[in-house]
C-alpha cells in the first residue's frame, strides 16, 4: 500500500513537472501560433504588415506570419518607430503602399511610448526571423528630453513576450544582455526574480501571444496586388504633387499643420506656450545611451540599421523659443553619433520649414511619409 502511495506521488510530481516544463518552454508558444492559422473572417494577408493594435505589437508572431504569407518577389522592410506610425495622412505607408504598390511593403512596428530601449529588446527578439538583415529606426527629437523614456511610458510599452525572445537569443552577448536587464530594471520593468515570478511572467507572455494570435487570425486572404504598379515605377513627381495639394488644403494656420490638430491641441495653449522652451534642450538625455544600446544589439546580431531623423516643426519651435541654432546642435549630435557608429542616417533636418513634411508639430505628414517610404525602399534594395 505504501509502495502504491509512493508511486502515485511520483506520478503526480512527474506530471506537474512535465506540465511546468512544457508551460515554461517554447512549446506553448508554438501552440499559440497554431491559433493564428485558424480560420477567421478572411482579410488580406497584406494587412499583417500594418495591423497596429497593442496586442499585435507585443510579440513576434505578426512578423513571422507576414513573412510566411509574403508572395514571391515582394519585398518587406522592417520599420520601428513610435506614434508617427499612426499618422492619418493618405501617404502613411499603411494606406499608401497597399493602394499603389504591388511588390513592396513596410512592416510597421511601434506606437506612442515605444523608444530606443523598447526597440532594442524587440530587435533582439525578432532578429532570427528577419527575411533580410536590415531594419530602419525612425527617431523623434521629442524622445531626447532630459528624463528620456519615463518608467511609466517604458512599462506601458513593455512586452513580456519580446523580453523572453530577447533572453532566448543566444547570439546576444552576455554583457549586452546584462546591460539591457540593468536599464530595464532601472525603469521598473516587471522582470521575474524567483520561480513564482517566472511563472507569473510566463503567464503574461502567453496572454500577449494569445492576444497577438487572435489579432492575426483570419488575415489569410489574397495578398491583393492586381492592378498595382511596382515600387520602381512610382511616379514620384505626381505623388509629391498630390501630397502638396492635400497639405495645402488641410492647413491654414501660421505653423502649417493640419487645421484639425491646431484647433484641438495647439490653439488653446498657443499663448501660454510662447517661449516655453527658451531654456530647454534635447542635448542631454538618457535616450542617447538607449539609442547606443539599440545599435549595440544590431551590431551583435549582424543587422544593418538605418536611422531616420525626423525634424522639428520650425515655425512651432520658433514660437516655443527653441532657436534654430539650438535645434541644429541636436541634429549635429545625431549626425555625430551615426557617423561614430558607421550607421546610415537619413537626415531630414533641412525640412523644418517645408510645408507638408509634418502633419502637426511632430508627426510625419503628407510629404514626410513619402520621403521616409522612399528612403526605406532604397535602403532595402541596396547592397
Amino acid at each position: 500500500m505504501r509502495r502504491r502511495s509512493w508511486l502515485l506521488a511520483i506520478a503526480v510530481a512527474s506530471s506537474v513537472l512535465l506540465f511546468l516544463m512544457a508551460f515554461l518552454s517554447p512549446t506553448s508558444s508554438a501552440l499559440v501560433m497554431l491559433m493564428a492559422s485558424a480560420p477567421g473572417s478572411e482579410q488580406s494577408s497584406r494587412q499583417l504588415s500594418y495591423v497596429s493594435t497593442i496586442a499585435s505589437l507585443r510579440s513576434t508572431q505578426r512578423y513571422e506570419l507576414a513573412a510566411q504569407r509574403l508572395p514571391t518577389g515582394v519585398g518587406l522592410h522592417y520599420v520601428m518607430g513610435s506614434s508617427e506610425l499612426s499618422s492619418v495622412v493618405d501617404q502613411n505607408p499603411l494606406r499608401w503602399l497597399p493602394a499603389t504598390t504591388s511588390d513592396f511593403d513596410l512592416f510597421l512596428s511601434g506606437r506612442g511610448h515605444t523608444q530606443s530601449l523598447n526597440h532594442a529588446v524587440e530587435l533582439a527578439a525578432v532578429a532570427p526571423l528577419l527575411r533580410t538583415k536590415k531594419v530602419t529606426l525612425i527617431i523623434s527629437p521629442q524622445w531626447f528630453t532630459v528624463g528620456g523614456s519615463s518608467p511609466a511610458a517604458f512599462k506601458d510599452a513593455f512586452s513580456s513576450s519580446l523580453w523572453g525572445g530577447m533572453l532566448d537569443n543566444r547570439q546576444l552577448s552576455p554583457q549586452l544582455r546584462d546591460a539591457l536587464v540593468a536599464r530595464a530594471t532601472a525603469l521598473g520593468a516587471p522582470l521575474p526574480t524567483d520561480l513564482v515570478g517566472r511563472f507569473d511572467f510566463r503567464i503574461r507572455q502567453l496572454k500577449e501571444e494569445i492576444g497577438g494570435a487572435l489579432e492575426s487570425r483570419g488575415l489569410t486572404g489574397p495578398y491583393q496586388t492586381s492592378s498595382l504598379r511596382p515600387m520602381a515605377s512610382t511616379p514620384w513627381d505626381e505623388e509629391y504633387a498630390k501630397a502638396d495639394h492635400q497639405a495645402m488644403a488641410s492647413s491654414h494656420n501660421r505653423y502649417f499643420i493640419a487645421d484639425s490638430y491646431y484647433a484641438t491641441y495647439v490653439k488653446v495653449k498657443e499663448a501660454e506656450m510662447r517661449g516655453s522652451m527658451a531654456s530647454s534642450s534635447y542635448l542631454e538625455s538618457p535616450e542617447y545611451s538607449d539609442l547606443q544600446l539599440f545599435l549595440d544589439v544590431a551590431h551583435d546580431l549582424g543587422i544593418q540599421t538605418q536611422i531616420i531623423s525626423v525634424p522639428m516643426n520650425g515655425w512651432w519651435y520658433d514660437h516655443l523659443g527653441y532657436t534654430a541654432q539650438e535645434r541644429e546642435r541636436y541634429y549635429g549630435k545625431i549626425r555625430d553619433l551615426a557617423a561614430m557608429r558607421s550607421v546610415p542616417l537619413v537626415d531630414f533636418s533641412d525640412r523644418e520649414y517645408q510645408r507638408g513634411f509634418l502633419f502637426d508639430i511632430m508627426h510625419l505628414g503628407w510629404r514626410g511619409w513619402l520621403d521616409v517610404t522612399r528612403a526605406c525602399y532604397e535602403f532595402e534594395k541596396s547592397a
